[in-house]
This record gives structure tokens, sequence and C-alpha cells, in this order.
């Protein structure tokens, strides 16, 4: 655990910036999987996607980022306790846009 605590994570936040968003996408999707059963994922991946969401621009990635999240609501690894009601309002302006 201690590796995805500090290079780890440092890799998961760059790459929103460093590659393209559908490969950054099915990385965090795979990440998040139930199968896999990653138990960084509260605390590494959804950080990375909570952090970097509302910021994309463009129809292409926004539609790809929500599609994203809500993948990843059907499948609980978000819910409302994991997210307050600041990053909500924003994601709903973002998408909304």
């Amino acid at each position: 655990m201690a590796l995805w605590l500090g290079p780890g994570r440092k890799i998961l936040v760059q790459s929103w910036d460093a590659l393209d968003l559908d490969i950054v996408a099915r990385l965090h999707g795979v990440l998040a999987e139930k199968e896999l059963g990653w138990g960084g994922w509260k605390v590494v991946g959804l950080q990375s996607v909570l952090k970097a969401t509302g910021t994309a621009s463009g129809v292409g990635l926004v539609d790809r980022t929500v599609r994203l999240l809500a993948a990843l609501v059907r499948d609980g690894k978000i819910a409302t306790r994991d997210v307050d009601a600041v990053w909500r309002d924003r994601i709903a302006k973002w998408a909304g846009s």
C-alpha cells in the first residue's frame, strides 16, 4: 500500500493531464472493478477522480468523464457520502454546460 500512497498516487493524478482521457477513464475503471478488489480505491483512486473531474473541456471529454462517473456510481464506487455538496454542485454545472 505504501507504493500506492506515494508514487502510485502521483501517477494516477498526473495521468489526467498526461494521457488521453479515454485511457485514464479505462485505467480508473479497471482499478474500481469489484473483481480486482483493490483496497486503495477509496483512498487513492477515488480521490484522483474527484480532483480531476469538472476540469475537462470539450464535448468528447465531458461525455467520457460523465460516463466514468455514472459507471462508478452504478458499481457503488462513489456514494453520496464520499463527496461533498460543493463537488456535486460543480459537477452538475460542468456537465450541464
